[in-house]
């Protein structure tokens, strides 16, 4: 059986004192592929579809164990990472993206090192910022995969107010209300937003090419949740070639480490002397 894969978050879960960032993947085996195709098909939406996907994928976050409210607490920036991190264990870091040129129109793919792309961690006092009004101190929280949740699908205006409402915690260590919310300046707004952007964790998915038709740069747009998006007749073909061979079950072989089961992969291969 291999260990859980340790990994640390960039931003992590808010604990008294400080923010615990260690967390454990558990090793993907075929259940956890099987697992993430299925979700990625029933799901309501991405993020709903994230969250179920961490909590079969994630063992703990330092000693607390993996239950909803847990991956529900999760900011986006670490929902994000995780994925990126799941999609490294069982894609590669190396990936492929088609975009559109902006200047001449031409498609390209595009290669991206996915295990390159730049982190920026969480600053101190995360997942709470400090914002000193002429009124008095506003605390907000940093969105997290709860509040994703909550407004996902919503025009996008309305999402920004319930984000608001949800994330505008207390002034002067006073709670505030959803009125309280909605009656903010649009310079407080904008107060806000710089805090939270000041100390929020975040991951770089913004990518600068040139087009290879035009040369005009071009700024390609990585969606993290997408990388999960896996070849779910490339699972299907690993089952068949190793009941065939070895004439497991269906069970024992979505049990094996993804890392076991293409080792097994590899020597049937060879037997069939596709490659030494």
């Amino acid at each position: 059986m291999e260990n859980p894969i340790e990994v640390s978050l960039p931003g992590g879960i808010a604990l008294e004192g400080g923010c615990e960032r260690h967390a454990l993947l558990r090793p993907v085996t075929g259940f956890i592929e099987k697992h993430i195709h299925e979700v990625a098909a029933r799901a309501r939406n991405a993020p709903a579809a994230v969250s179920e996907i961490l909590g079969a994928a994630l063992e703990c976050v330092g000693t607390r164990a993996v239950d909803r409210w847990l991956v529900s607490d999760l900011g986006i920036a670490d929902r994000q990472y995780l994925v990126l991190r799941l999609a490294i264990l069982t894609r590669g870091s190396d990936v492929w993206m088609q975009a559109v040129c902006t200047s001449c129109g031409a498609p390209f793919d595009l290669n991206v090192d996915i295990g390159g792309i730049p982190v920026k961690q969480a600053a101190a006092g995360y997942p709470l910022a400090e914002i000193e009004l002429p009124r008095g101190t506003l605390t907000v929280r940093v969105p997290n995969g709860g509040d994703q949740e909550a407004v996902c699908g919503l025009p996008p205006e309305e999402a920004e107010m319930r984000l608001r409402e949800r994330c505008v915690l207390e002034m002067d260590g006073i709670p505030t209300t959803a009125e309280f919310a909605s009656r903010l300046e649009p310079w407080e707004v904008a107060a806000i937003e710089s805090a939270l952007d000041e100390v929020s964790p975040q991951l770089a998915t913004t990518l600068t090419t040139r087009c290879p038709e035009c040369a005009a740069e071009q700024a390609v747009h990585l969606q993290p949740y997408a990388l999960l998006d896996l070849d779910r007749n490339a699972l299907l073909e690993d089952i068949h070639a190793l009941a065939r061979h070895y004439h497991w079950s269906e069970e024992q072989i979505l049990a094996l480490p993804r890392t076991r089961r293409r080792q097994y992969l590899a020597l049937i291969d060879r037997d069939r002397g596709l490659h030494s």
